[in-house]
């Protein structure tokens, strides 16, 4: 089953990001594996190896992500990183298609564009309600339930899951931010709903 195939089953607005989203990641993906395979053709001697390539290479060499590789999500992190994020990125949308359904917790940094989800969220919600797009207000809990306890999507809205604090930490008994731990600057920030 192909993305498409899932928004022509079940036309709604996280069906049409999926879509979106899969389009995106193909076309960063193939351009990874393109420009891998010109650099093993110009090392092994296949091609000529252009200054262009060259760069390429050194920029590999040296562990940094290609500015060609970054025009779908900016990073400040080295190559072997964006590589596993990039995996975990394409997990997330592997697993949506595979199944065919939305995923219970969404993993917000994981898109391209995390703002088409919380707008997707607001479509859904004026759809499933007589609320007017004015009238629509943010509202936000932090779950109380360790991740794994949670198996069903809330009742209204959804569950974002990755976000993280930075200087901060997250008492989860009193459900406030507190003080980061010693020695750590960022913290991974319990799931929202």
């Amino acid at each position: 089953m192909a993305a498409l195939d899932i928004l022509n089953e079940k036309p709604d607005p996280y069906n049409e990001i999926l879509v979106q989203e899969t389009r995106r990641y193909n076309i960063l993906l193939n351009s990874v594996m393109q420009s891998l395979n010109e650099l093993e053709a110009g090392i092994v001697g296949k091609i000529l190896m252009t200054e262009k390539l060259q760069e390429f290479s050194e920029m590999i060499m040296k562990m940094e992500v290609p500015a060609q590789w970054q025009k779908l999500y900016p990073t400040l992190k080295p190559l072997g990183s964006w590589i596993n994020d990039l995996r975990l990125r394409v997990d997330q949308f592997t697993k949506w298609i595979s199944k065919g359904v939305m995923p219970v917790k969404l993993w917000l940094p994981g898109f391209s564009a995390p703002r088409s989800v919380l707008n997707a969220t607001l479509q859904t919600t004026i759809k499933n309600s007589d609320v007017m797009l004015t009238e629509l207000i943010w509202e936000y809990h932090v779950s109380a339930l360790d991740e794994s306890h949670i198996t069903e999507p809330p009742a209204e809205g959804i569950y974002i899951r990755g976000l993280l604090l930075e200087g901060a930490g997250w008492d989860k008994t009193n459900s406030i931010l507190a003080e980061a731990e010693p020695l750590y600057l960022i913290t991974q920030c319990q799931s929202f709903f």
